[in-house]
């Protein structure tokens, strides 16, 4: 007796069930014939829709005015249709692999569901393909995934620097990569949307390597050979050789304490003062072991000394606004991100475009007195190119407090805003030549 049997699923009642916008994800052997079907499918539920709407217009009496220029499914609401348009272009497609190509499943140190655990799992999924893969495997332990200090959500343990990283690579990658209106509405528009897409592209690194290639809707190119997966295959290295010295101190420590009276009764022992245990007893797990964006700010620094190109952005600029998370780094990035800006329009269009308006509106909250130059500066630059932003700054830096006499710390609170606002006024005033040689 089988205790489970195929069941076949129509797409179109799938489509029924589901309704719009949904994401999917189809991990099975040649998942774009899914997608395929799935849009053609659609397109029928869409032609389908257009003949009910049709005939329900000629039952009407009376209709209310629309114009040509109105879509469909504009007209359908104006008119009062009871039927929703079916905009199934608006859904999420994420295929594990191309049409006639088939999963890979003959790794046993990988995920049997390796497109989905790409997805839901990046971190761990990627380093267990990076161990899998690497000439030193046998050098690791077994369980050296489990022992990574930290958590994703915090960006000051190991674990939650190493997704900071990801974020920042993977951001990258897309920005250089795809087209601006594409990034805009999948890594810019929503969190959850974000996540997914940047864990896809992860997904297209590590499929490429069994050569099956995962496809999507909205459609990405492939990012398989970006360059920044290097510095990627760098960063876990160093996060697994610093888990293993890690894991090499604490049992080292443990030996040593629960060894202590057999070494003392050693014949050796007279000899172990020569012995500097100094560096094992005291180890800290919080120690700095990752450069990254350190890195990261010296090669822009660089950039913006040398190698100034008009028209295209620096490959770190994504990265310097990952940056501004980190209080350590935030000053020198502002500055540099300030500088940047000063090149003239195309550099305000490239931040923009990158995302920087979130960043800079919520640092005017800082009351750190070294940001607010360099954020008096910046925000001066984009509301010189967008004046659009005017509304969104008042919102932040209106004294809802007007009225009473503010403290002393309100008052250096404010100050960014006393900066900023007097800018604004010049937004249309004539270009005017400002020497700013002495903010840096």
């Amino acid at each position: 007796m089988y205790l489970f049997s195929y069941i076949p699923l129509s797409i179109f009642d799938l489509q029924g069930w589901l309704d719009y916008p949904t994401i999917y994800i189809w991990e099975t052997h040649s998942a774009e014939t899914i997608l395929n079907n799935y849009r053609r499918f659609g397109e029928d539920q869409r032609i389908s829709w257009q003949s009910r709407f049709d005939r329900w217009q000629e039952e009407q009496k009376s209709l209310p005015a629309i114009t040509s220029k109105m879509t469909d499914w504009q007209q359908a609401e104006i008119m009062g249709f009871p039927e929703k348009y079916p905009r199934y272009d608006d859904c999420i497609h994420l295929a594990a692999c191309s049409t006639g190509q088939f999963l890979p499943m003959s790794n046993p140190h990988l995920p049997a569901d390796l497109f989905t655990s790409c997805l839901t799992t990046p971190i761990r999924t990627s380093l267990a393909f990076h161990l899998s893969h690497s000439e030193h495997r046998d050098e690791y332990p077994e369980n050296i995934l489990e022992m990574i200090p930290g958590n994703l959500a915090e960006r000051r343990t190991v674990l939650g620097e190493l997704n900071w990283i990801f974020t920042a690579i993977t951001d990258t990658i897309a920005f250089t990569s795809i087209e601006r209106e594409k990034f805009q509405n999948l890594f810019r528009q929503d969190l959850l949307l974000a996540t997914l897409f940047r864990s896809f592209l992860l997904a297209q690194r590590v499929m490429s390597k069994f050569d099956v290639l995962p496809v999507s809707h909205p459609s990405l190119k492939d990012t398989s050979k970006h360059e920044l997966w290097r510095c990627w295959d760098q960063t876990m290295d160093m996060v697994l050789d610093y888990c293993r010295e890690l894991m090499y101190v604490k049992e080292t420590r443990r030996a040593l304490f629960c060894g202590r009276d057999v070494i003392m009764r050693s014949n050796v022992f007279p000899y172990l003062v020569l012995i500097d245990f100094e560096n094992v007893i005291s180890f800290n797990e919080t120690l700095q072991y990752n450069t990254f964006f350190t890195e990261q700010l010296q090669a822009f620094e660089l950039w913006l000394d040398y190698g100034v190109d008009e028209g295209q952005p620096p490959l770190q600029l994504p990265m310097v606004l990952q940056v501004l998370l980190s209080q350590a780094h935030r000053v020198r990035a502002l500055r540099l991100l300030a500088r940047f800006l000063d090149f003239g329009r195309w550099a305000i269009g490239y931040s923009l475009a990158v995302g920087i308006f979130p960043y800079v509106l919520k640092l005017l909250q800082s009351n750190i007195s070294d940001l607010k130059i360099s954020l008096a500066f910046i925000w001066a630059k984009i509301l010189a190119v967008d004046p659009s932003c005017q509304i969104e700054l008042f919102n932040e830096c209106v004294d809802e407090t007007a009225s009473q006499k503010p403290s002393q710390q309100q008052q250096q609170q404010q100050q960014a805003s006393h900066f900023l606002k007097p800018s604004m006024m010049f937004t249309n005033h004539p270009k005017v030549t400002m020497d700013v040689s002495g903010f840096f």
